[in-house]
Order: C-alpha cells, then sequence, then structure tokens
C-alpha cells in the first residue's frame, strides 16, 4: 500500500471528530492511517471487535459497539462531525439500517458512505448490489449531508491469487481477458480524507477507478514481472468457478459472483473516470504500481533475481490487441513514420503520447485517434531539449500512471552534400537531432521505467545508412551509427531491470522529406531503391508494424537488437 497521506485540498476544522464505522477492512485501515498521519482530527473507530481493530494496531480511539443496537449506536456517534461507513456484509442489512438511522437521529453533520459502482447498472440485480443500492436511497433519504464512493472492483482483490502463485505459478479465474478499471483501494483512502475533511464534497458522487480497464490476464503477466518470476494464466468455466466458491459462500453469494463476473465479461467494467483525480488531486494509481508495493505479499522471498520473465505462451496465442493498456510515447509523431505509428499503436490499445515540434499536425492525428475510440495526448516539444523531452514522460506518467514503451523516431538529415563541404552547422543540427535527441529519450524514458518498475520495451530509428555507408551525408551516417551504439548500450545496461531496447534498420520510407526530395529530383527515385531487393520505397505503415512488434510482449526475447525494415537492402 501506498504510505502517502494527503493533506486535505480545503484547511480541515482543528479538532474535527470524525467516526469510522468498519475500520478493520482495507479501506478503513488506510482512512484511518491517513486521518492520524494528519494530526489534527479526533478519530474514533465504531468496531464490533475492539480487539481486532487493537490488534492491527490502528491507530485512534476504539469504540465497541454492538451494531444492532440502535441506542447504542446513537450515544457512539453523538459528537460526530462526520461518519464514515464501511460495512461488509449484505447477509446483515439491519447493520447498515440501524447505523443510518442512528446518524439521523444525532444529526451526524456529514456522512461519506463506501458503496459500488454497479448499483448505477441495471442488470446488476444481485443480494449484494441491492444492499448497496438500498442503503444509497436510505442515506438520500435521511436528509443529512452525505457523499458516495463507488469504487470499482479492488486492486487488493488479487492477493486471492497469493497461495496459488506461491505454490503453482499459477492463476486461475474466469474470463480472462474481460476487462476491469480495478481501483488501488489507497486512492479510495485518499479521496475519503478528502470528502471527511474537506469542503465541497456534499452531495457529491464519485466513481472511483484506475487509470485503465485491465483483465486478470494482464494483471498475471505484471504479477509476473514485479516477482521476477514466469506465471500462468489458467481459464476456468464459470461453473468451476461457482464450484469453487460454494466451498466458501452461500449460495447467494455465489449468485452475486457469478452475476458479476457475467457482467465483466459483457464489458460492464471496462469504463474509466476521473474521479480519483477530481476527488483525491492526484492521477489514480496503475495496477503496476499496486503489485509493485505488494509484491512482498505474493512470495515468500523478496532477494531481487535476475530479470527470467516468460512470456505465458496462453498471451501469445490471445485475439487481445497487442499494445492493450500500455502506454507509449512517439517521437516525430506529427509525420510519415512517427504519424504512422501513432495510429497503428492506438489501434492495438495503447494511450499514445506524441511529441513534435509542430503541435498542429500533432492535434490533427490526436483527433484521428479519439475520433475511432483510441487515446492519445500531445506534449509539443523538440527532442533535442532534455527539458521537453522530460516533460513528454512527465505529462505521460501524469496522465496514465507509467510509461510502457517508447518509439525514438524523430530525426532529421540533409542532402548528400561531401564531407569536406558540409557547414558546422548542418553537422551539429544532424548530430542533435539523431544522437542527441535519442540520448535525451533514452535518459528520460529509462529513468520512469525504473521508478515504476516497469518491464518497458524502447525502439530507436536507425538507417541502413547506421550499418553501411549509402552515399547520404556523412554526419547522418554516423548518426545513425551512434543510435546503434546507443541502443546496445541500453539493452546491456538495463537489460536486468526488464526493459528491452532495440532499433530499426529503415530502409528508404516514402515519409514528407522523401517526398520533397524526389519531387525535386525524380532521378533520384532510381538510386534511393535500387540496393533493396524489392527495389521500392517502404510505406510508412510497414516500418511503423515493425515497431509496433518490438514495444509489445511479442518480442519479449528480443533486445539489442538492429532489425532491418529495408526491403532487403542489407542482405546484399
Amino acid at each position: 500500500m501506498s504510505s502517502s497521506c494527503p493533506a486535505p485540498q480545503e484547511s480541515p476544522e482543528p479538532t474535527r471528530r470524525i467516526i469510522i464505522a468498519g475500520a478493520t477492512g482495507t479501506v478503513g485501515q488506510l482512512t484511518a492511517t491517513r486521518l492520524a498521519a494528519i494530526g489534527t482530527h479526533d478519530l474514533a473507530l465504531l468496531t464490533r471487535d475492539p480487539g481486532r481493530a487493537a490488534a492491527e494496531g490502528l491507530p485512534g480511539q476504539l469504540i465497541g459497539a454492538d451494531f444492532a443496537s440502535v441506542p447504542i449506536l446513537r450515544r457512539a456517534l453523538r459528537g460526530a462531525d462526520a461518519l464514515m461507513l464501511i460495512t461488509n456484509d449484505p447477509l446483515r442489512p439491519e447493520h447498515d439500517i440501524n447505523l443510518l438511522d442512528a446518524a439521523a437521529a444525532v444529526g451526524t453533520p456529514h456522512v461519506v458512505k463506501l458503496s459500488a459502482q454497479a448499483v448505477t447498472d441495471p442488470d446488476a440485480d444481485d443480494i449484494i448490489t441491492r444492499w448497496q443500492r438500498e442503503n444509497e436511497q436510505r442515506l438520500k433519504a435521511s436528509g443529512l449531508p452525505w457523499t458516495l464512493l463507488r469504487p470499482r472492483s479492488f486492486m487488493t482483490h488479487a492477493l486471492a491469487w497469493r497461495d496459488s502463485i506461491a505454490k503453482h505459478g499459477m492463476v486461475r479465474g474466469v474470463y480472462g481477458d474481460s476487462l476491469n478499471a480495478c481501483v488501488d483501494p489507497a486512492d479510495i483512502a485518499d479521496a475519503a480524507v478528502q470528502a471527511l475533511t474537506g469542503t465541497g464534497h456534499n452531495q457529491r458522487i464519485y466513481a472511483l477507478t484506475g487509470p485503465r480497464a485491465i483483465s486478470a490476464r494482464d494483471r498475471t503477466s505484471i504479477l509476473a514481472d514485479v516477482l521476477y518470476r514466469p506465471l500462468v494464466f489458467e481459464e476456468i468455466s464459470l461453473d468451476q468457478a461457482r464450484q469453487e466458491w460454494r466451498h466458501r459462500l452461500p449460495e447467494c453469494l455465489v449468485d452475486a459472483l457469478a452475476l458479476s463476473a457475467e457482467r465483466q465479461n459483457s464489458g460492464a467494467k471496462a469504463a474509466v473516470t476521473s474521479s480519483v483525480q477530481e476527488a483525491t488531486g492526484h492521477a489514480p494509481r496503475p495496477f503496476r504500481t499496486w503489485a509493485a508495493e505488494q509484491a512482498s505479499a505474493f512470495t515468500t522471498s523478496t532477494r531481487a533475481r535476475p530479470f527470467t520473465h516468460r512470456l505465458d505462451p496462453d498471451a501469445v496465442a490471445s485475439t487481445a490487441p497487442l499494445l492493450h493498456g500500455k502506454t507509449v510515447m512517439i517521437t516525430g509523431a506529427s509525420s510519415g513514420i512517427g504519424a504512422a505509428a501513432a495510429r497503428a499503436f492506438a489501434a492495438e490499445g495503447a494511450a499514445v503520447v506524441l511529441m513534435a515540434r509542430r503541435d498542429d499536425k500533432l492535434e490533427h492525428h490526436a483527433r484521428l485517434i479519439r475520433e475511432s475510440g483510441g487515446e492519445a495526448l500531445c506534449v509539443a516539444g523538440d527532442v533535442t531539449e532534455s527539458s521537453d523531452v522530460q516533460r513528454a514522460v512527465d505529462q505521460a506518467r501524469d496522465t496514465y500512471g507509467r510509461l510502457d514503451a517508447a518509439f525514438n523516431n524523430a530525426g532529421w538529415a540533409s542532402s548528400g552534400t561531401p564531407l569536406h563541404k558540409t557547414e558546422d552547422t548542418d553537422y551539429d543540427r544532424i548530430m542533435d537531432v539523431n544522437v542527441r535527441g535519442v540520448w535525451n529519450c533514452l535518459r528520460a524514458q529509462i529513468t520512469a521505467m525504473l521508478e515504476t518498475r516497469t518491464r518497458g520495451s524502447i525502439v530507436n530509428t536507425s538507417s541502413v545508412a547506421g550499418l553501411r555507408a549509402t552515399g547520404t551525408a556523412a554526419p547522418y551516417i554516423a548518426a545513425k551509427h551512434a543510435v546503434l551504439g546507443l541502443t546496445r548500450a541500453a539493452a546491456d545496461e538495463y537489460g536486468p531491470s526488464g526493459i528491452r531496447v532495440n532499433a530499426l534498420v529503415v530502409g528508404s520510407t516514402h515519409t514528407e522529406l522523401m517526398d520533397e526530395v524526389l519531387t525535386q529530383t525524380p532521378s533520384l527515385y532510381e538510386p534511393f531503391t535500387s540496393r533493396a531487393i524489392q527495389r521500392r520505397l517502404a510505406d510508412p505503415s510497414e516500418i511503423a508494424q515493425a515497431a509496433l512488434w518490438l514495444c509489445s510482449d511479442r518480442s519479449s526475447f528480443t533486445t539489442g537488437a538492429a532489425v532491418p525494415v529495408d526491403g532487403g537492402w542489407t542482405a546484399r
């Protein structure tokens, strides 16, 4: 769990008495710990089991109470300025009724209730959702000021996989590719703290989600990354799951879980909201961050081991998009190969962060991606400026929680001026964009991946000029050789951290710059294509597809490579 303790967005009143009912659960403990860290509140924990609360080491005054007794609850709630209502037993609905009746009787100034997003779904008609829906209606009808927190599924539900991961290296579940915008309970607690101590939250409903909808298969892969061990996801049928649930749950709850799984498989839990940002002032934490913080809970040994992740064979056969759930940064994205990559990556499920100098071009491509249902963020900047690159990486993390991959495609070339006639300004420009630009990107991107323990993939654009003297300008040939050197050095240095770095050896391609040259000098088409086996220019989309594969987990055993996408140019 995150150890951060956010300060309220509004200055709280000192010695404000806050009572948490149900503080021994995950969200209750996190909320209590955060409130205690602020230190300006009179915190009390209302619980049926004070002994358990004491054993958990929870801060605040412990108040033992029988939730079946309204008079006892009235005495316990008297003098409270705010009540956090966290109850989790739909088989005892009278407990919630009694707590709300007691709060109304003593005039509690503010009630913050933990509910669930399913209450808004008419197809969710199970015992758990009906219970939450009725409690919301009862709270709204009480006349008390209220705030509703409606989280999607908790990321902590993955802790139920601990035994099977530790013993068998396996996760078993239904509908492994169905999506759920699960949320870190730490974000729920942060929202609760703001609602309990700040202002402006009355009559507000926060539908809290993580930054991205993610499948159980994807979560398994992420856990494999952070635990440095291979894990396999085994899909089981809903009937098998029901049989397993019956060993520990009554039939009404088995039915509720089955309906919930079917709704998730239909896409009902995939929507992502901005409510965490609105309620807390910070972006929601991604599953990878939660998993990294909880790594010790999944293993008996936390000793660092060399990175030996092996891709789940089932994931290779999956029909899920290649970059589903990933955030990818693309430089030189305003035209040519970069623009083609933006479209291709977004079509394969990535949230793309587009960087180039021409803001209008970036916005055009981003708009087309969004209109097609994708996610795109534009960051105008120059890769030769390290501050611009860092800003793009920071915005990627602030918006999407992390950076999973990058395609460093920005480049610049001049005409084939003889070496002894090349101006210093041309040399500097070529080296700055092609070498310093990649250098700036690698530093910022690798730092971001290391900080979030992301198993990332970075692809740099080199050229056949990085392997051969092609007749182009000497500084360009030197620069593209340098790109391959940086690629191999970075792959070697950061491979143990799970970061792969590769380069594309690109042949002559129909880019904006190439088209300008050929328009001015059509006779150059022959020398540009004659060395390639296919004797033509590449379409930018053909280069983009190679970059797409290298950024995806399908290329998990490829690193430090100079991958030719040149129509056979380097084969001769």
